[in-house]
């Protein structure tokens, strides 16, 4: 008898970067792998966007596309996304994509510098965890640290108004740092290679992956919150991260508590040990 595991994937990138991982740990026990895109959640989110389905649709076919995984866009079934998973005893982990995400070249700008990389966009990071980072002295560590390594900032200027982020539950703790890079750092140590919003500018699997390319040659990377940015770095270089208390469910806490501190990725939500391990790189 085939022993066949058939599963729905919601398509945020940092939900299909962790399932990727996961799936890639267990596919020998399965025949097949049947994976059912929740593209009707895509075109919720971003109504009339066909450019959002087109490159969430590249991404599945760089992920999925060889045996045991089958896409199957017609048929749904009862278990979707990491958590139930996790209910089928399918370990967390921390990714390694590289060999997927990284395509591309190197920016000129970057070459034969030392760097670090901050990404714009958060997501379950509050607001008063992220004032409270700030009132025991974010910009002065990160300054510090810009005497040492130029900062190179990358993602969104700002975060595309579409219907997921206008939900109630999320505006206080989905939002972009961009403004605040700018106004706080010293503008001598970064390097601003940020885009405007995805309302703005067109998807693109070719620009995610130049992201992933200046991530894997930089020293390390730094993380707020539980996101696709955070996901993405984990998945590809050396990550320092902050995360909020205030995590939105077990299922989420399980995703992430594979990287509390391994060799690449280290992650706390203490605000003082934050600051001490970006001061040891110094």
């Amino acid at each position: 008898m085939s022993n066949i595991l058939k599963a729905n994937l919601y398509l945020g990138i940092g939900s299909l970067i962790y399932i990727k991982a996961m799936l890639d740990g267990v596919k020998d026990k399965y025949d097949k792998i049947i994976l059912s895109p929740r593209i009707e959640l895509l075109e919720w989110a971003h109504p009339g966007r066909q450019d959002w389905i087109d490159f969430k649709d590249q991404i599945l076919k760089l992920f999925f596309s060889e045996p045991p995984y089958e896409l199957n866009m017609e048929q749904t079934y009862d278990k979707m996304d990491v958590s139930h998973f996790g209910d089928l005893g399918i370990p967390y982990v921390v990714p390694d994509l590289r060999q997927y995400l990284c395509k591309g070249t190197l920016p000129t700008i970057l070459e034969n510098i030392e760097y670090v990389v901050l990404s714009t966009k958060v997501r379950w990071f509050y607001r008063d965890f992220y004032n409270k980072a700030i009132e025991k002295g974010l910009w002065d560590v990160l300054n510090e640290l810009g005497k040492k390594f130029k900062i190179v900032i990358i993602g969104e200027r700002e975060v595309e108004k579409n219907m997921e982020y206008k939900q109630e539950f999320l505006k206080d703790n989905v939002y972009c740092l961009y403004d605040d890079f700018i106004k706080k750092l010293n503008i001598n140590n970064i390097i601003d290679l940020s885009i405007p919003a995805y309302g703005i500018s067109e998807p693109s699997l070719a620009r995610l992956q130049n992201d992933c390319i200046i991530l894997s040659n930089a020293k390390f990377s730094i993380t707020f919150g539980i996101g696709g940015n955070f996901c993405m770095s984990t998945a590809i270089t050396k990550t320092i991260g902050l995360n909020d208390p205030k995590n939105p469910d077990e299922p989420t806490k399980q995703l992430y508590s594979n990287c509390l501190d391994t060799d690449r990725v280290w992650i706390t939500q203490d605000i003082d040990k934050f600051f001490k391990k970006l001061k040891n790189q110094i």
